[in-house]
């Protein structure tokens, strides 16, 4: 992998377009895709400016000079990996449907993931304190309508949050993007973005079910949640 691929392969993770992350270190449209074999001293200074989680030397050569010795002291289920990954590890909250149901009205505060379990994920690089794994069960069928990528119940689901910085510029959103809440009154809910308006931090959102008696569009307000995540791998239940 080349550091223009790693340099692409982090900020997907990050949630955000090659534009946007253009704009937010002050470069021309297309500087990413014009990378061939490094990157100037001037630009990663800023870089590492604003991505203090972006692992420079992964960047660079691809390794690592983290220790295993610095991973918390916990007993964690391990999982992965389902990154493409040397050994370091993130970790991810485990929320499976009988727990999930008692999240609604919880408001997510620092409390509520207490008695969670804690899986192991290896990492391409130790991600931030602004973001966070969950591996989530899906409960209902409002992003199931049959066709291969759909979210069935029963099926887990790994999500990344998007750093909170990020909402304000509007979300990147393809045919193919569904999305997790963390809504502070409905609880947690797989959706795709119909529309969003920047101004007002507004988003409506669907479902992919065509029973829209059963799962119509609504809106909520990104101040309404906790997290917002990208999904990023699905493990069927079938």
């Amino acid at each position: 992998m080349s550091v223009k691929e790693r340099l692409k392969s982090f900020i997907r993770d990050e949630g955000l377009s090659i534009k946007a992350f253009e704009e937010s270190i002050n470069v021309s449209n297309g500087y990413v895709n014009s990378i061939s074999k490094g990157i100037g001293s001037d630009k990663i200074e800023i870089i590492l400016e604003n991505y203090p989680n972006l692992n420079l030397e992964w960047l660079l050569t691809g390794k690592f000079a983290e220790d295993a010795a610095n991973e918390p002291d916990i007993d964690y289920k391990i999982e992965g990996p389902i990154l493409d990954a040397p050994p370091l590890f993130n970790f991810a909250i485990v929320i499976p449907s009988e727990q999930r149901k008692n999240l609604e009205q919880s408001y997510f505060d620092c409390s509520c993931f207490n008695d969670f379990e804690k899986e192991k994920l290896a990492a391409s690089y130790i991600q931030s304190s602004n973001n966070n794994w969950f591996k989530v069960e899906i409960i209902d069928s409002a992003m199931d309508n049959g066709a291969k990528y759909s979210l069935t119940k029963g099926d887990w689901v790994y999500c990344k949050s998007i750093s909170k910085k990020y909402w304000k510029d509007g979300f990147k959103v393809t045919a193919d993007s569904v999305f997790c809440f963390f809504h502070n009154e409905r609880g947690i809910i797989f959706r795709k973005i119909k529309a969003q308006n920047a101004l007002t931090g507004e988003l409506t959102l669907k479902a992919i079910n065509d029973n829209k008696y059963s799962f119509p569009d609504f809106k909520i307000k990104i101040s309404e949640c906790s997290f917002i995540c990208n999904v990023i791998t699905v493990l069927s239940a079938l």
